[in-house]
């Protein structure tokens, strides 16, 4: 999800070439900046940010957008390699977090929770 912050600033041009500065160095942190005539927008997604700013240490992101129902779905018609591709993680982590999911009798295809962070 994205925010935005609108910015209002005065008619004269000068301020144009600071922001095309300020916006070659946000573009390298997920931000967007848009000038419009009288003002400046900061678009970002914070969940984005967060990841940038937080240390990875050249780590893999372990991390998927489907819940732990979807992920039972795909894995009633697919082998267990590629049900950890399409959740996203290596096949060892996905083993782990279907033993996990069992024990707390979430290995459902209605459960609605992120299949991540289980560790």
């Amino acid at each position: 999800m994205k925010d935005r912050v609108t910015l209002i600033v005065n008619s004269d041009l000068t301020w144009i070439s600071d922001i095309e500065k300020l916006q070659e160095a946000l573009a390298l942190c997920g931000v967007d900046v848009k000038v419009n005539s009288g003002s400046v927008t900061f678009e970002y997604d914070k969940d984005e940010l967060a990841r940038i700013r937080t240390r990875g240490a050249g780590r893999k992101t372990i991390m998927s957008r489907h819940t732990i129902g979807e992920v039972y779905l795909y894995s009633l018609e697919h082998t267990p390699a590629e049900t950890a591709e399409y959740a996203g993680m290596s096949l060892r982590t996905y083993y782990r977090n279907v033993a996990k999911c069992k024990a707390a009798n979430r290995w459902t295809d209605d459960e609605t929770l992120l299949y991540f962070g289980l560790d």
